[in-house]
């Protein structure tokens, strides 16, 4: 990283060993995988602040040294060659090498920090921590894309901190779940209705607020049937434990159908549960839990199971549910066509695996492709187009980086998995995508319309002859885009979630603007 020009004094070099002994306490902490990005990114800043922002300013933006966020580099703006410039330096500009005071991990954190405030620079976006829990304003002037103009409206408002997903009745009603809360909440006519839907299931909601209610989606033919899915954290205490007397019960997606009479939950029917003897932990690992739910246009259901790193070597196991996508029949049979529903202990259900973290997930009715977003570690979100039976490589094969800044891959390349039709490095915390099939936006037919929490993005990507062909950045700035829904109007619809504000989070859509 030749841009750093860093004068190596006593004093910043105590610094540098402090905060060592900092990073090296917090690795070795019990702290949970959903924390250990925070930490880390926090102690990079620190980093940073201490040893570079003299120079660089302490938002990069330059100052006796130039400017690391505006992707000019003379030495290589790739990872590894920000990481040999600090290890090294470049004694003819002024920079001494840091490899004798900061550990090839500390290095490694200070590089994904460089790249996270590049990547938020390029977006514009400031971050919801960066607002005191202030929900950003709409825009209200005409927003301008490659391929139409539209303006952002608000749809409805009040929603707890942590939604989760929602789903179209008709044109002016839906559903959505509140995670947090276990709640299920009915829409109508842009006014969110006090009184939530009673008898919805019981959930296990981990300390973190990770679990309870996730998704909601209708069947393809509600208006005939009345049919609504709903995933959640099932409550283990249902479960049998008659295993070992130190293990204790997780909880893990299940996937249930009823129907809404009165605004109560009725005629539930299980559909998919995992079995009692997978459940059995010794650890408390209870995160990613996924739980997107899509049909495709035969009526055949799916939904994903994510696994917490601790355990990821379970997504390689087809006798254990996590790290999996799953296909039921809309009743929760198996189809006869899965390609493990005679595969003598895998479990029938299950659709593809070797997933981490699937936050989205979207059937195209006009190619029959099912589409999926995952999240990586530190890094490595993916683009994935699912493919019955096929292996998506985690954790053998992954873009990203564990938490602590090493590999985790054991293989360099791609070869015997399924590779992303595009990867996030670093990553824009990736969560639901939509397929464009509606009429408002003619020229956006066939786009996928992909969100980010961290990044708070708003994507339209556009896949051909399967490459992605183009990527472009609709909106961003305005909160965690937590799930994307096409209105039966064609308007596209924003599940924006405000972590920290209580009842701030909101739907938001965005509508043709006539020009």
């Amino acid at each position: 990283m030749s841009r750093l020009r860093i004068r190596s004094t006593p004093g910043a070099r105590s610094i540098a060993w402090l905060l060592a002994l900092v990073v090296v306490a917090a690795g070795h902490a019990n702290v949970s995988h959903a924390k250990a990005d925070e930490v880390s990114e926090h102690v990079a800043a620190s980093t940073y602040i201490e040893l570079c922002s003299s120079c660089h300013g302490r938002q990069l933006e330059g100052g006796q040294g130039p400017s690391l966020i505006d992707d000019r580099w003379l030495h290589g703006g790739d990872d590894d060659s920000i990481a040999n410039s600090i290890a090294a330096g470049v004694p003819a500009k002024g920079m001494p090498g840091w490899s004798s005071v900061l550990s090839p991990q500390q290095i490694r954190d200070l590089v994904v920090f460089i790249e996270q405030k590049r990547l938020a620079a390029a977006s514009g976006s400031r971050g919801i921590h960066d607002r005191d829990g202030q929900v950003p304003a709409l825009p209200r002037e005409v927003q301008h894309s490659r391929l139409h103009d539209f303006r952002v409206e608000p749809f409805v408002d009040g929603l707890a901190e942590m939604p989760y997903g929602f789903a179209f009745l008709s044109p002016t009603r839906l559903l959505v779940t509140e995670r947090r809360q276990a709640l299920l909440r009915v829409v109508d006519n842009g006014r969110l209705l006090p009184d939530p839907v009673q008898g919805t299931p019981a959930t296990h909601r981990h300390p973190s607020g990770a679990g309870a209610l996730l998704d909601v989606a209708v069947h393809p033919q509600y208006r005939r049937n009345g049919w609504i899915y709903l995933s959640f954290a099932d409550d283990p205490s249902t479960a049998v434990d008659s295993g070992r007397p130190e293990a204790t019960m997780r909880s893990l997606v299940a996937v249930v159908r009823g129907r809404i009479v009165g605004n109560r939950w009725v005629d539930q029917q299980t559909l998919w549960q995992a079995p009692d003897d997978v459940r059995r932990v010794t650890a408390d690992n209870e995160f990613f839990f996924g739980g997107r739910m899509a049909f495709d246009r035969r009526g055949h259901l799916y939904f994903s199971i994510g696994v917490p790193d601790a355990d990821r070597d379970e997504a390689q196991d087809l006798a254990l549910p996590r790290g999996k996508i799953f296909r039921l029949l809309d009743d929760g049979g198996i189809p006869r066509d899965n390609p493990f529903a005679a595969r003598s202990g895998a479990l029938p259900g299950i659709f593809s695996l070797g997933h981490r973290n699937p936050q989205g997930l979207a059937f195209d009715s006009n190619s029959a492709i099912l589409w999926s977003t995952e999240h990586g570690p530190r890094g490595g979100d993916e683009l994935n187009r699912i493919m019955p039976g096929r292996n998506y490589g985690w954790p053998r094969f992954t873009y990203g980086t564990d938490y602590d800044g090493t590999a985790i891959a054991r293989q360099s390349t791609g070869e015997g998995f399924e590779s992303p039709l595009q990867q996030w490095t670093p990553s824009i915390a990736i969560s639901a995508l939509a397929v464009y099939d509606g009429r408002a936006f003619p020229r956006w037919q066939g786009s996928m319309f992909i969100g980010s929490l961290k990044a708070e993005q708003l994507l339209r990507v556009r896949v051909e002859a399967g490459k992605v062909v183009e990527v472009e950045r609709i909106l961003s700035d305005l909160g965690r885009i937590r799930d994307i829904q096409v209105g039966l109007d064609g308007c596209i619809y924003l599940l924006v979630e405000a972590l920290g504000s209580k009842d701030r989070s909101r739907i938001i859509r965005l509508v043709p603007s006539g020009g």
